[in-house]
């Protein structure tokens, strides 16, 4: 706090600051996780340009979940499919993966939850969404949906 308090006169020695990340940065988590050795197909549909920074935050964040999760069980060599879609007021994320190339790979019980899943839904609900996460055919799939439409009202 005190860091970002000075004037610019000394050598910063606080953290920097950059911006959180948004649904711009999608393509290069994308990348990152090809890189790995995961194939990843994305794409969007409607106007997820016009979302707010606390909407595109939390999309990405349950991306990133979502992937590195696709990443550390299904492995190098699967293939992600990802989905992000915004209708009227309502976004959804699809990430369904192939899973692994051995299907004895997939490490932890399939009714297994860790913290990645917890705080998925943690973050979904703070828009009023929820997801749903759970084998489908050989690979895993993780499905989200947020609701756009503006909270509050008059107090009476």
């Amino acid at each position: 706090m005190l860091g970002v308090l000075r004037d610019g006169d000394g050598p910063r020695t606080g953290p920097e600051l950059s911006p959180q990340p948004g649904l711009a940065d999608v393509d290069a988590l994308c990348e990152g996780v090809r890189a790995a050795g995961l194939e990843v197909v994305y794409r969007t549909a409607g106007d997820v340009d016009a979302l707010d920074g606390g909407v595109q935050l939390t999309v990405y964040r349950i991306v990133q979940e979502a992937l590195t999760n696709t990443l550390k069980h299904a492995g190098a060599g699967a293939r992600a499919h990802l989905a992000i879609a915004v209708e009227d007021a309502r976004l959804t994320i699809a990430v369904q993966d192939s899973g692994p190339l051995a299907p004895a790979a997939r490490p932890g019980a399939a009714n297994e939850e860790g913290h990645g899943l917890v705080g998925m839904r943690e973050r979904a609900a703070l828009y009023g969404g929820h997801v749903s996460a759970g084998p489908l055919g050989p690979g895993w799939t993780v499905r989200a949906a947020l609701d756009l439409a503006p909270r509050g009202g008059a107090a009476g």
